[in-house]
């Protein structure tokens, strides 16, 4: 999916103050996300979603790669085969780091919630695990079935 078209009809960024530890928060919302195209003879899936953030920052002037953002929320919307889901981030757990060698989610559990079809196990976790700080790895369980560790290349 990494190559087809994203459509974007509406994000709203909104500063919303400082947190307890005097970090800057944000809240971002992606309304009405379309990603259309041909993938393996499926079509087009959309898709919303809800974050809220807190900026880790070392410094108030610049950005430094020892900043990080964590971040919670959801996401929810359609497969290309017409499953519906919903993505809930765990605001105790996520953690998503930016930094000038790493763009990868490196900590954070999240529930998977599936709707539409009796023969899909109807929930999952992905947990992202974070060996060596940047690994790009996540651990999909399906409760009762079985539980794998992958990559995204």
């Amino acid at each position: 999916y990494d190559s087809l078209p994203v459509d974007i009809r509406k994000i709203h960024i909104s500063k919303t103050g400082l947190s307890q530890n005097g970090n800057q928060t944000f809240k971002v919302i992606f309304d009405d996300l379309t990603m259309s195209g041909t993938y393996a003879h499926k079509t087009s899936c959309s898709f919303k979603a809800e974050f809220n953030y807190e900026l880790f920052s070392e410094n108030s002037v610049y950005a430094s790669s020892n900043d990080f953002y964590l971040f919670s929320g959801n996401i929810s919307g359609n497969t290309s085969i017409g499953i519906n889901y919903e993505i809930e981030i765990d605001p105790d757990t996520a953690r998503y780091k930016i930094d000038y060698h790493c763009f990868y989610t490196i900590e954070g559990k999240s529930t998977v919630n599936y709707y539409g079809d009796e023969n899909i196990q109807p929930k999952s976790v992905l947990d992202f695990i974070s060996n060596d700080g940047c690994s790009n790895q996540y651990m999909i369980t399906i409760p009762e079935i079985f539980s794998t560790k992958s990559s995204i290349e």
